[in-house]
């Protein structure tokens, strides 16, 4: 497999630690998946949807933890699907690889299932009828994990080829007395528009303090997101020997 330049997350705390911020950049591991499985039209950008999804949801998997993400679609059909290990390795497939949508939205199912080994120890399963992979996403959060959070996906193209993969998650702590905390209602009202923002306006406010990200305790961590085939010549003769 060719040599793929890692993406990165970036964890930190806001709001004086009541509030965790992911950020991540996916613009190789997004481009690599279009390479790899021939993504064209829409398929180049919702293949990237789902890289930086899969990084985000992935984000705090540990030990011998996986996380999988798969969206079967109605309206258009299609399918995605994406896991990432607590190592950082990311794969994710789309289909069909020419996918055309002919409206805004689509609609049909999504899951998100995490593994500790084979076991599987949690699993959602929202229904889609949005617009994007992200609004969707945002949905699952509020829905089915009954977290409070803010989420946005943001991908760029340039004559039908990804060049640019990113997103943020932003998530109110559960309340704790070692730390402050928020209220739902506080939360919304100081992150909210999170859900909606410009991503100029996001880079510019993280950049210039607007969006101040705390260095103390759990502050600031960068981590790879890396494309890469977990196939071995053990696991290959194992599949050999059940056929």
């Amino acid at each position: 497999m060719e040599h793929v330049p890692p993406g990165w997350m970036v964890t930190g705390l806001l709001g004086g630690g009541a509030v965790r911020l992911l950020f991540v950049e996916a613009a190789e591991p997004a481009a690599f998946t279009q390479r790899a499985h021939g993504l064209g039209g829409d398929a180049a950008r919702f293949g990237a949807e789902v890289t930086v999804a899969a990084a985000l949801l992935g984000a705090y998997v540990k030990g011998g933890e996986q996380l999988t993400l798969q969206i079967q679609g109605e309206h258009p059909p299609l399918s995605a699907y994406a896991d990432l290990t607590a190592e950082g390795s990311l794969r994710v497939r789309v289909s069909p690889p020419d996918l055309r949508r002919k409206e805004s939205r689509f609609q049909g199912v999504l899951w998100v299932v995490k593994y500790v080994g084979e076991r599987e120890v949690w699993r959602g399963v929202p229904s889609i009828d949005d617009t994007t992979v992200g609004a969707a996403l945002s949905r699952h959060l509020g829905e089915s994990a009954q977290v409070d959070a803010a989420l946005g996906i943001v991908v760029r193209e340039e004559e039908g080829v990804v060049v640019g993969a990113g997103g943020w998650l932003v998530e109110r702590r559960p309340e704790d007395p070692t730390h402050p905390s928020l209220t739902t209602e506080q939360f919304h009202e100081r992150y909210g528009w999170l859900r909606t923002a410009d991503p100029g306006e996001v880079f510019s406010k993280l950049h210039t303090g607007g969006l101040s990200v705390d260095d103390r305790g759990q502050g600031r961590e960068q981590r790879a997101r890396v494309c890469r085939c977990r196939c071995s010549v053990q696991r290959i003769e194992a599949m050999l020997l059940g056929l």
